[in-house]
């Protein structure tokens, strides 16, 4: 019979020819018997924490210990979704550019953002009305004082005499990737005075940095769960 230590002693030899293999002998049945360490009912590679083992001729080591290897307390307050967790909404932000209709002249209004950034969409939101008549100006976003294409806001005396009331900004399809530090803006053109009203920019971005940052890290957790399953430790397909 197998002892359920079997598989624990004698001691792996430290070096092995290449090409050698290593059985196990049952101690009953047919002598030229061989099973392979699978089919015992206990195996352990090292006997002890400080034994050293290793894979495909890795240097071995004793087994990885330090406060490091904590399992991470989740106070997200999210659900975990393995499949889908990293959804594109999750590395969207809404950035702010207050605007007194009355400043508008031609020329840039403009913010600097401390990441890579992708301006999805811009509209403008209505705070204090307008009412004198006849006015009006034209918004375009803008990329480093570079206008994209599309992030068009019309905007007018008409449009602009309602709290809340928003002009959407055209579909911007180019021209909207900036780098940390670079700014997101609005160019005025086609401008007559506003003489009252208020308002900001609402602009929609992509935050490149987050979203690069987590595309990584997900990438190295698929790479560690794929080697993972190719040595039958987890289920599932690579």
């Amino acid at each position: 019979m197998l002892d359920d230590h079997a598989s624990e002693s004698p001691d792996a030899p430290d070096d092995a020819a290449e090409g050698e293999l290593l059985y196990v002998r049952p101690t009953s049945g047919p002598p030229n018997a061989k099973r392979t360490f699978g089919s015992l009912w206990r195996n352990v590679l090292g006997r002890t924490a400080a034994a050293q083992r290793s894979f495909f001729g890795a240097d071995p080591v004793a087994q990885p210990a330090g406060a490091a290897q904590a399992a991470i307390s989740d106070n997200s307050g999210g659900s975990a979704a393995p499949t889908t967790g990293l959804a594109a909404a999750t590395y969207r932000q809404t950035i702010i550019l207050p605007l007194q209709l009355a400043d508008i002249a031609a020329g840039d209004f403009k913010i600097a953002l401390p990441f890579d950034f992708t301006v999805i969409s811009a509209l403008f939101r209505t705070a204090k009305p307008a009412s004198t008549a006849s006015k009006l100006a034209t918004l375009t976003a803008s990329v480093n004082a570079v206008s994209v294409t599309g992030g068009v806001m019309a905007l007018t005396t008409a449009n602009q005499n309602t709290i809340g009331g928003t002009v959407a900004g055209t579909a911007i399809t180019a021209g909207n990737q900036g780098s940390a530090g670079q700014t997101i803006g609005v160019t005025a053109s086609a401008v007559t005075a506003f003489v009252e009203g208020s308002g900001w920019v609402e602009f929609t971005v992509l935050n490149r940095s987050q979203a690069n940052a987590a595309a990584t890290l997900a990438a190295q957790g698929n790479a560690i769960r794929a080697g993972l399953v190719s040595l039958g430790l987890l289920k599932g397909s690579a």
